[in-house]
């Protein structure tokens, strides 16, 4: 199986992105790894976010989708900072692999995708903000991601208030952790081929 990543720097494709991308949204909050898509999502929640992503990517976000036969299973924004004294910053925002796609080497390879084109763009620090106790905060701490700010009163879903997680990490350390885990599957693959 192979995943076709592609980064996305413009505005301009997401009118053609958009359903698919608004979809593969809506399947991942199905099992709440996703925060601000819960079950009350409408068409306006849908052109809100589309209308949001292309602000993002007009200053200078990234998008990162990735596919497999042309579906659409993978897709990431990387929002830079601007400002001179924190342009090494970036932002990981919506990070999604469609359900049936988990645990099946897209994130690690989606990750390697992050970091090379974060260093690419002289970016050293991912910032990244999530639900605590969700599973995508669980899945950024195996990943080294630390806290360094909760926010009591985060989101509001089903008359509950949660709160949510500020974490950060080095590029170079997210790197390191990618390339370990990829050398281990390879060697794994390769094991198991080699009578």
């Amino acid at each position: 199986m192979t995943c076709h990543f592609t980064w996305i720097d413009s505005p301009l494709p997401i009118d053609a992105l958009g359903g698919a991308l608004w979809r593969l949204l809506c399947r991942t909050s199905e099992d709440n790894a996703i925060l601000g898509i819960d079950d009350s999502a409408t068409e306006s929640a849908q052109n809100s976010y589309l209308k949001q992503l292309k602000q993002t990517l007009n200053c200078g976000g990234q998008l990162l989708i990735g596919s497999i036969h042309g579906r659409l299973v993978v897709s990431c924004v990387m929002k830079p900072q601007t400002v001179p004294t924190t342009c090494h910053l970036a932002e990981l925002m919506k990070g999604t692999i469609a359900p049936e796609y988990r645990g099946q080497g897209l994130l690690e390879e989606a990750l390697r995708q992050i970091t090379d084109r974060a260093r690419q763009l002289g970016i050293s620090r991912l910032t990244l903000d999530v639900r605590e106790g969700s599973m995508a905060h669980r899945l950024w701490e195996h990943w080294g991601f630390e806290t360094f700010g909760v926010l009591e009163d985060y989101a509001r879903y089903a008359g509950q208030s949660f709160r949510g997680h500020y974490m950060q990490q080095a590029v170079d350390d997210l790197a390191i952790r990618v390339a370990r885990r990829l050398a281990v599957k390879n060697q794994s693959a390769t094991a198991t081929t080699t009578p």
